[in-house]
Parts: C-alpha cells; sequence; structure tokens
C-alpha cells in the first residue's frame, strides 16, 4: 500500500499525504504527474564558464540521481558546451525558446517546473546568453506565460536578477534570486547549491565535510 505512488513523482502516497498536505504541505498524491527542469548557464569568460559549469552540474545530478526527475524532463543548456557530459545545447536565445516550446507542448497542468538560471544580467534589462544577445526580462516572462502547470520553482543567479520578480510573478510561482535590483550576486548561487545539494551522502561540491541533510532529512516531504 505504502508503494502507491499515483502520481508517478517518486514519492509513494502515503508519505505525500502522512508528511505533506497533513502538514500544511501543498502535496498531494494528484499532484505533479511529472516534474520538468531547465538547468542552464551562460559566460564567455572560460573562468566563470567552469565555475558556472559545476555549480549546474551539481544541480543537475541532484535532480536526476537524488530526486528521481526522469533525465528526459531536464533541459541542460551551457555556453559552447553542447555534447559534454549532460549538456545538450548551447545557451542562446533560439535554443532556450525552443526548450520553452517543448515544455510548453509537453507539460500538464498537474506538473511542476523547476528552472535554475546562472550567469550574468543587466540591471533593469535582462540576463545576458550565449549569443551575445540578452533576453529581457519580458521576454523571459513572455515564454514562462506559454506554460500551464501546477507550480514554478524559478531560481535565478545573475547580478541585479531581482529586477526579474515583477514580470515573472504570478499565482503558483515561488521566485528566489541572487539579489536585489540594484545589487551584484554575491555568491549566492553556490549557498543555494549547497543547500539543495546538502543530501548527507553527498559530499559537499567544494569539497568540505559533508553537509546537513536538506532534501534527505527522512521528513518524507520533498518541496522539489
Amino acid at each position: 500500500k505504502r508503494q502507491i505512488d499515483t502520481d508517478g513523482d517518486g514519492i509513494g502516497d502515503w508519505l505525500e499525504i502522512e508528511h505533506g498536505v497533513l502538514h500544511h504541505g501543498w502535496q498531494n498524491p494528484l499532484i505533479y504527474n511529472r516534474r520538468y527542469a531547465i538547468v542552464l548557464y551562460c559566460d564567455p569568460d572560460p573562468v566563470n564558464k567552469d565555475f558556472y559549469r559545476d555549480l549546474c552540474d551539481s544541480i543537475y545530478n541532484h535532480l536526476t540521481n537524488n530526486l528521481n526527475y526522469n533525465e528526459g524532463d531536464v533541459y541542460y543548456l551551457g555556453f559552447e558546451d553542447a555534447g559534454r557530459g549532460d549538456v545538450e545545447l548551447d545557451t542562446t536565445e533560439a535554443n532556450i525558446e525552443d526548450v520553452f516550446d517543448s515544455i510548453s507542448n509537453a507539460i500538464t497542468e498537474n506538473d511542476l517546473l523547476f528552472i535554475f538560471w546562472v550567469g550574468h544580467g543587466i540591471q533593469d534589462t535582462g540576463f545576458y546568453v550565449g549569443d551575445g544577445d540578452t533576453m529581457t526580462y519580458t521576454e523571459i516572462s513572455n515564454l514562462l506565460s506559454s506554460i500551464n502547470c501546477r507550480r514554478m520553482a524559478l531560481c535565478f543567479h545573475p547580478c541585479f536578477s531581482g529586477g526579474v520578480i515583477p514580470d515573472v510573478s504570478g499565482t503558483d510561482r515561488v521566485i528566489l534570486t541572487s539579489a536585489e535590483d540594484y545589487k551584484k550576486d554575491k555568491g549566492w548561487g553556490e549557498r543555494f547549491r549547497d543547500g539543495l545539494v546538502g543530501n548527507g551522502d553527498l559530499p559537499d561540491p567544494d569539497g568540505n565535510p559533508t553537509t546537513d541533510d536538506s532534501h534527505g532529512n527522512g521528513d518524507g516531504f520533498v518541496s522539489l
């Protein structure tokens, strides 16, 4: 009985009921039939690119290896890194739009979309992408508007990323940004990663002793 997983999200119905809904959570056996994710980074500087890729690798691996996301439902884009490791596409505006189109055609109203966006920001404007262009906050908002799902968890790492909040806010959307709209990022991306990836059975990505449990804390409530 405890093995039944009606929505196929990797968490049994019993755990969702006992540790989700009844404990003021929003989980439900009929919510999140599938979970989709977009993980992307963009930086033409070789030093930053390697750092950003390590950061996104940690998130991608955590989603697919520990939170049981289907690999085919996690889209991984990197600057001039297509075909290397798990990176599928270069982070160009056209590829980002194609990924949103693919998800829009597949996702349902009972699914979750998680986005982890790493790179550089332009104050009051938007984020750089790999073809030397910029995606404005309005353009990102329009892409998100094409998605009809149960909930979105949106995480933006670039400097000044707080500026995107008014454009992408909406019902059933949770938004995290690394900085306010007038401030530069000061390491939020790796702190978020360390908290999300701190599973007890994983080493700290920076080589430090294993971090405290987060999703692996045994309470049966996995928000992503």
